[in-house]
């Protein structure tokens, strides 16, 4: 016997409301030139402490906004008298509380009419406070204890990406700071070498990552050292070394370049 539904009047009406009510994705096609005009540019920049990496930063466009979990920032106010900078403190003393500080931070940002640059002091607090934040709210664990499984690092992962691409995709400079990590060839052996002590997958997200270190002389002056390890802009730039390099350096070294 087969069966022939019919459907009520009321029932027809709700099929077609729920097909009015499906969200429409509207795409848009934008020419590079101005995509890249309105996207910024996107900088890692890692070292030691008191390398100027936060100095660099605070030299970039303005408005500036600052997330910061250093509490560094600050002590460098004087330095910059004058310029429209504005900071949120996101260090507390548990990862839960910092975590959904810094998410409403950014969403704070999104608000604003007019942003030049961004700056997220540090990604390796970032990394950190993520995996403290799993392990208490998601997995039920103590911070200090082991996670069970190699693929609850996926979740981890998961939470400090949510908050990277919030940051990305904002429609103006960003800067990433973090601190270097000694890399080791072994148990107990050290290369001599350092990394960024970030999230392995932030290098790939970012247009150049630029290494700082500092040098003071017989005479006690101090120069800051800028290795570009990364330049997505032109690959002319990787490999060199500037002293005291600020933001307005990096667009004209840019510019400079493109132009040959």
């Amino acid at each position: 016997m087969h069966h022939i539904q019919i459907k009520m009047g009321w029932e027809k009406q709700a099929d077609n409301v729920k097909e009015q009510e499906k969200p429409k994705t509207k795409l848009e096609f934008k020419p590079l030139k101005v995509a890249e005009e309105k996207r910024g540019l996107k900088v890692g920049i890692y070292g030691d402490y008191a390398t100027g990496k936060t100095h660099f930063a605070l030299t970039a466009p303005e408005p500036v906004f600052i997330i910061d979990t250093e509490l560094g920032s600050a002590l460098l106010a004087d330095t910059f008298k004058g310029k429209d900078i504005k900071v949120i403190d996101a260090a507390e003393i548990d990862a839960t509380t910092s975590y959904e500080k810094i998410i409403e931070a950014i969403d704070l940002i999104y608000e604003q009419e007019k942003v030049g640059t961004v700056i997220f002091d540090s990604a390796t607090d970032l990394w950190e406070i993520c995996q403290e934040y799993a392990k208490v709210n998601i997995f039920k664990i103590k911070p200090e204890a082991r996670l069970a499984q190699q693929w609850d690092w996926g979740v981890i992962n998961k939470l400090y990406m949510k908050i990277l691409m919030k940051l990305i995709k904002l429609d103006c400079n960003l800067i990433i700071t973090a601190r270097e990590a000694e890399i080791y060839v072994g148990p107990g052996q050290i290369s001599n070498q350092v990394r960024p002590k970030w999230q392995k997958m932030t290098g790939f997200w970012v247009d150049f990552v630029l290494h700082n270190t500092k040098k003071i002389d017989k005479t006690g002056k101090l120069t800051f050292n800028t290795n570009i390890e990364k330049s997505r802009a032109t690959a002319k730039l990787m490999g060199k070394t500037i002293q005291n390099l600020d933001f307005k350096q990096l667009e004209e070294l840019i510019k400079e370049v493109k132009k040959r």
